[in-house]
């Protein structure tokens, strides 16, 4: 039997399969059945701080109603650490939490990231958040701390397919969060109400491969696997995107003729 592992954040789905362990396994057995776990945990965790983000990001935020923005600060406002940095942004989400509540509206959510090594050296924060590109000038107006015409708002970049490319803006995300961060500090900020997906495990029979069990017309993103024939063990991984939903189509559903009366 072998062990698979499924991770579904929106249209974003990691997977991993390797031996699973039995008690009458022989103790060399359960070496390699351990090295080929490693290899798939390893593969699955890549880049932890980037793997993490991208399944935040895939997994709290949809497509139609998040956008990007990126906060400057003029010379008057302009922080002089991390710190007073989050005490901006606290005092400006704030604001953003009121107007949304008024508006008896979605629940704010959002994920940022403070950056301050590239360019002039000076702080600003790149956010994703739930807040349309529609509402762009409402929310934008309310930032105190610099001109508007200095902070800009962009939608989610998408791909040829149609997909959100939340690959790059992981990456994007987080090219700063390993370098140059005080001890302590978090690498991102993020809403309570943005949460890590659930993790599904189950067991799957030896000639189980993952590549062939693929949605239909799902985007590989990344595809990696090992096989040891002298001991019969193997380990599989793969990250994939679902294919893009038509306005109207129905997934995994076959329209329902509609009773003679």
């Amino acid at each position: 039997m072998y062990t698979k592992k499924k991770i579904q954040a929106g249209d974003l789905v990691i997977e991993t399969l390797y031996p699973s362990f039995h008690k009458w396994d022989a103790p060399e057995a359960r070496r390699w059945k351990r090295g080929l776990r490693s290899k798939a945990n390893r593969a699955k965790n890549d880049k932890t701080a980037r793997r993490r983000a991208l399944l935040y990001l895939a997994h709290n935020f949809r497509p139609d109603r998040a956008s990007v923005a990126t906060f400057t600060f003029s010379d008057q406002w302009q922080p002089r650490s991390y710190q007073e940095v989050s005490g901006r942004m606290e005092f400006y989400l704030r604001k953003l939490r009121i107007r949304a509540r008024k508006r008896d509206g979605e629940p704010l959510k959002y994920l940022y990231v403070i950056e301050h090594r590239h360019g002039e050296g000076r702080f600003h924060v790149h956010m994703v958040w739930n807040i349309p590109m529609g509402e762009k000038a409402a929310a934008l107006a309310l930032w105190p701390y610099g001109t508007r015409n200095n902070q800009e708002m962009k939608p989610l970049e998408r791909d040829a397919s149609g997909g959100v490319t939340w690959e790059a803006l992981a990456a994007y995300l987080t090219k700063e969060a390993q370098e140059d961060r005080p001890v302590g500090a978090y690498m991102w900020h993020k809403s309570r109400n943005v949460v890590f997906p659930k993790e599904e495990t189950e067991q799957v029979p030896d000639s189980y491969v993952l590549r062939r069990r693929l949605p239909r017309a799902a985007f590989v993103l990344e595809h990696e696997e090992q096989d040891r024939p002298a001991t019969g063990g193997r380990y599989e991984y793969v990250m994939y995107r679902l294919p893009v939903q038509k306005m109207g189509q129905q997934s995994g559903k076959k329209r329902q003729k509609p009773r003679r009366k």
